[in-house]
Parts: C-alpha cells; sequence; structure tokens
C-alpha cells in the first residue's frame, strides 16, 4: 500500500480525520442507522490482458450439418476460462483490497461501492479495475469480525437496517461465451432479410447471462447470504475475425450485487409487504362532495361541468 495512504488511514484511525463519499441523504441515512463514516476507501489492480484467442469449437462438429454451438467460459475453456477467470480475480483483488482499507482504520464495513473499468491510456492491453466506497463504523461496543461490503448508498443501507437486514458482502461475477457466425447467422444478419430473430445470437447472449447468474448465485451462498439484491446485470458484444471467412461473436456479462442476512426476524416482519397497486385518485374531500379523479375539474353552479 502507497506510504501516502498508509499516512492517511492512520489518521483516520487515530481520529484526527474523516471523510466520506456519501452525499448529504447518505451521510444523514447513516446517522439514522447509527453508523458513522470514517473515510473514502480504493482498491486497485491493472491487469494486463495477454494474446488468449478464444475459439469457437466449431470444427468439431463435423457430421451434424456444421451447425455452430455456444460456449461459455463457465463450462468449457476453448481460451474463454482464462481471460474470464483473469477478469475475476481482478475484481476479487481490488474487493480485497479496498476491504483491507477499510480493516486498517476499524471499520465495521463498507457502503456505496462503485466499480470502474477502464483502459490504461496508451494501452491497448492494460485495464486498470477501480473500487471506491466509504468506510463506516457502529456506534456500539460490538465489532464485526470483518468488514461487510455493499454499493447500497447510505440511505439505502439505513433502510436495510431498519428493515432487520444487514450485507454479508459484496460480489461481481463476470462470464465469457463465443459462437461461430454460422450460414444460419450470416443469413439472418444479411441485409436483405426481412425483421427476423437471430436465433445464434441470442442463444450466445442468453447463455452468457445465464452463466454469469449460476456464479453470482454460488459467490453470494459463499458469502453466507440468505438473499441477494442485484444491483447491476451488465453486458457487451464484439465480434472477431478468426480467419479468412471465419467470423465469432462474443459476448460477456457482469452480475452484481450484496448478500444479506436477516438478523432482526421481528424488524424484517414489522417491514410488512410494500403496496402492489398505488391509488391514483384524490382522497375524499371532508365536505362529502365524494372523490374527484386528479385533474378534474368542480362542477360550476347552475352550468355544465
Amino acid at each position: 500500500m502507497p506510504a501516502a495512504a498508509l499516512r492517511r488511514l492512520d489518521s483516520v484511525a487515530a481520529g484526527r480525520s474523516r471523510s466520506s463519499l456519501e452525499d448529504v441523504a447518505g451521510t444523514a441515512g447513516l446517522v439514522v442507522a447509527g453508523f458513522d463514516a470514517l473515510t473514502e476507501v480504493m482498491g486497485c489492480v491493472v491487469l494486463h490482458v495477454g494474446f488468449a484467442r478464444p475459439v469457437c469449437g466449431y470444427w468439431g462438429l463435423v457430421g451434424t450439418g456444421y451447425r455452430a454451438r455456444t460456449v461459455v467460459s463457465g463450462a468449457d475453456s476453448h481460451g474463454l476460462l482464462p481471460a474470464g477467470r483473469a477478469v475475476d480475480r481482478a475484481w476479487g483483488t481490488a474487493l480485497a483490497r479496498l476491504l483491507a482499507e477499510a480493516a486498517l482504520v476499524g471499520a465495521d464495513g463498507v457502503v456505496g461501492i462503485t466499480a470502474t473499468r477502464r483502459p490504461i491510456p496508451g494501452s491497448a492491453t492494460d485495464v486498470e479495475f477501480v473500487m471506491l466506497g466509504t468506510a463506516v463504523r457502529a456506534r456500539s461496543a460490538t465489532r464485526s469480525a470483518r468488514p461487510f461490503a455493499t454499493d447500497l448508498s447510505g440511505g439505502r443501507f439505513a433502510a436495510l437496517i431498519r428493515s432487520g437486514w444487514i450485507p454479508t458482502g459484496f460480489a461481481i461475477r463476470v462470464a465469457q461465451g463465443i459462437r461461430h457466425d454460422d450460414w444460419q447467422t450470416r443469413s439472418a444478419l444479411s441485409q436483405w432479410t426481412a425483421n427476423v430473430e437471430v436465433d445464434g445470437l441470442t442463444e450466445l447472449v442468453t447463455r452468457t447471462r445465464e452463466d454469469a447468474r449460476r456464479g453470482f448465485t454460488a459467490r453470494m451462498s459463499g458469502l453466507g447470504g440468505e438473499a441477494a439484491v442485484v444491483s447491476s446485470m451488465t453486458l457487451r458484444t464484439w465480434h472477431q475475425e478468426a480467419g479468412e471467412n471465419h467470423v465469432d461473436h462474443l459476448a460477456e456479462a457482469m452480475v452484481a450485487g450484496t448478500a444479506l442476512v436477516c438478523f432482526d426476524p421481528a424488524a424484517a416482519a414489522r417491514a410488512g409487504a410494500p403496496l402492489t397497486m398505488m391509488p391514483l385518485t384524490d382522497p375524499p374531500p371532508t365536505g362529502g362532495q365524494g372523490v374527484r379523479s386528479a385533474g378534474s375539474a368542480a362542477p360550476r353552479a347552475g352550468g355544465r361541468r
């Protein structure tokens, strides 16, 4: 850890300075929940993306009409497993470094985590993974065994605590998929084709998302979560030309969220179920005139409405 960061964390641990990435509403929510913001914390890692072109496995389909299949990083390698694991490891390292900073200042957890991935300027193969958040500490004598982590803001975290739930951890799961553009896909993508579904690409994005969700669920269970809040699910696609007249489409899905456990079942029961319907009419007036719909005008005396 850089010396400047250690000096800042030592100052926070000694109670000489405090800072927060939360806005006014988020800071107020933390106070209501019984927590104090200590300082902003960060974890980052720069990953060099080496040459490991994934292959689609198209040549292994001889005798089946050369119909392509979708390969995902969680099930087959084909060059995808090392790349997917490298990205997962980068996010995990950034999160571990963020939590290490939180532990140095005696924090009970980190809220409002943001995860950013950006290329290093001037480099086509280096990518930076950054996580930022606000370290918080409970105003109580009980300390958590290890800092929790969540991307929920201070206000949402407060609502969670008052409902009897608390975060146990934050996780990101990345999955990648690849599919060869067979003749059916190329035909559907042709400019002369009418509005039709591209079955091959539908299968690619669907299976890639499924693989990411499957891995995310496993990580939530590993964090001891009884439930999970999915905060984001993103997808990006691109294509590569593996050879002459050989084009593959690739997809990368990312799921991020927070694992939760219930520490006060009574508070969770008091919170009740959310409203399934919201009336769009005005409340009845006290004068007994009945209910008027919003925006309607009152009738004029002696005349038409």
